[in-house]
């Protein structure tokens, strides 16, 4: 067996669909029956958008995101994204650069968008009531993806090419050797090439070095759902984006939301990053009635005046975060052959955080790569997250739903959220064919693909340094039909990708 993917949500249904659409011979398991409500991939809407507070580099990828959704869309006979406009609200007051970003990154890859002042806001969207400092940054091909049914339209087309699910199967343990991977389950043991993590919250129970367990931490979410006063057709996707509204009471405290998808109740939440949690089997998944409760006098009361303050329903979800809330896409220090893909807040959220932890200037720029906190996290000195001399830490930032077009490292696992996330510009062109023959999955070795040559049916992947002097890609280097390795180096991390 070639790759055996552990965790079938967000990110691991992505990458079982990518590898058996491309002739690899895959395994996919989850312990639940996905799509599920255990994880961090549900609650009936996320948000996508290309422009992102987190960084230009991650526009190119959004904007493919949007290309593969509706391909997926099509093969599937699914409905997944909805582009109904991404509205970010921002307080002039308190940050005046909100934008500088968004703005960048529309300029760099032509990304349609409208600046928004206080009379425009109400003029076009009287469902807000906003303060006269208020001002919006509107990108219209934004939205929201479903992600029930885009986890459910990736697994059958994984089943469609070939791959094998098994659902409801426990993961006890994995082991790697120079020359295989046994995952060992509640039902069987399995061997494959490589692995690839995508457990989310579970990752740090499948990893036997306590110091890079602690780095990921799970938090409790909590989704609420209240009711509209009046008609719900103002509250459509129709005539209200999906919307992110910052600086409420304080600089870092903001909510997003969405339209509503019934007529009859709107979405809301907010990141909480304030208590960690044991690990998700021990989260709280019960709502008490007063967080509803609180959460709408501290958030909505005065803003959206017709979402009642009855709530029809609340969930709960979880993040797994990183110290610097970065995701980690990456090979296990000594064990090439296991991968992790943790989405982090990638599939919960796309919106910002901004903290006392991190600058409230949008505009900031990234530590050098001598600074990696993952690297000086990890348990032994100097050890990193990648193959010698990548580089790379697995550091990165993104929580954009935008995890279809992704190709990352060694069997094509696909990233948001995006999802999803300031970092150094750039995701440069580069090739090192030298690198990649000893990364091919063993049924691709036969007949490696030039990388100027129409793809074969199983990934490579190489990881290596990106020059310096590189530039952006363009939007249409990243068309579909287009497959060229891309090292993507993102806050100190390099990813190798590969574009269909």
């Amino acid at each position: 067996m070639d790759v055996i993917v552990v965790g079938l949500g967000a990110m691991g249904s992505a990458t079982v669909h990518q590898l058996a659409r491309r002739g690899v011979e895959v395994l996919g398991i989850d312990r639940h029956s996905p799509p599920h409500s255990f994880g961090s991939s549900h609650g009936e809407t996320r948000i996508t958008r290309r422009l992102t507070l987190e960084g230009t580099e991650y526009a190119p990828l959004a904007v493919r995101s949007h290309e593969w959704w509706r391909r997926i869309e099509a093969e599937a006979g699914a409905s997944v994204l909805t582009e109904c406009g991404v509205l970010s609200l921002s307080d002039l007051a308190v940050a005046p650069g909100a934008f500088a970003v968004h703005e960048r990154a529309a300029a760099a890859f032509g990304i349609d968008y409208e600046l928004l002042d206080a009379a425009a806001l109400r003029d076009r969207f009287p469902q807000f009531r906003v303060e006269a400092s208020r001002v919006g940054l509107l990108e219209p091909g934004g939205g929201f993806v479903r992600p029930e049914a885009a986890i459910s339209a990736q697994l059958d087309l994984a089943e469609r090419y070939g791959a094998r699910l098994h659902r409801g199967e426990r993961v006890l343990g994995v082991e790697a050797t120079g020359s295989a991977v046994t995952v060992r389950t509640d039902a069987a043991t399995y061997t494959a090439d490589q692995v690839v993590l995508c457990v989310g919250g579970w990752l740090a129970g499948l990893l036997d070095d306590p110091g890079l367990a602690a780095l990921f931490g799970v938090y409790r979410q909590v989704l609420h759902w209240f009711e509209l006063q009046g008609s719900g057709q103002d509250f459509a996707p129709e005539r209200l984006p999906t919307y992110i509204w910052e600086g409420v009471s304080r600089p870092e405290e903001y909510f997003y939301g969405f339209p509503s998808v019934d007529g009859a109740t709107l979405k809301v939440a907010t990141g909480q990053l304030d208590h960690r949690t044991p690990g998700p089997d021990r989260l709280d998944r019960t709502v008490a009635p007063g967080e509803a409760a609180a959460f709408h006098r501290t958030m909505i009361d005065g803003r959206l005046p017709q979402m009642s303050a009855r709530a029809a329903r609340s969930e709960v979800c979880m993040y797994t975060v990183t110290p610097d809330e970065a995701f980690v896409i990456d090979r296990l220090p000594g064990r090439e052959r296991v991968l992790i893909a943790s989405p982090a807040r990638a599939t919960a959220s796309s919106t910002p955080r901004r903290s006392a932890r991190r600058s409230p200037n949008p505009s900031r720029t990234a530590p050098p790569p001598s600074t990696s906190r993952l690297s000086r996290s990890a348990a032994s000195p100097g050890s990193r997250f990648g193959p010698p001399g990548s580089g790379g830490t697995g550091e990165g930032r993104s929580r954009n739903w935008t995890t279809p077009p992704l190709r990352v490292a060694a069997c094509h696992a696909l990233h948001a959220p995006a999802c999803a996330t300031g970092g150094i510009p750039g995701a440069p062109a580069h090739h090192c064919p030298s690198a990649q023959e000893a990364r091919w999955p063993r049924s691709a070795r036969a007949h490696p693909p030039s990388i100027h040559a129409e793809p074969a049916p199983a990934p490579r992947a190489a990881v290596c340094p990106a020059p310096s002097n590189v530039t952006q890609p363009s939007p249409g280097s990243l068309a579909p039909g287009n497959e060229s390795p891309i090292s993507f180096r993102v806050d100190r991390t390099f990813y190798l990708m590969e574009w269909r």
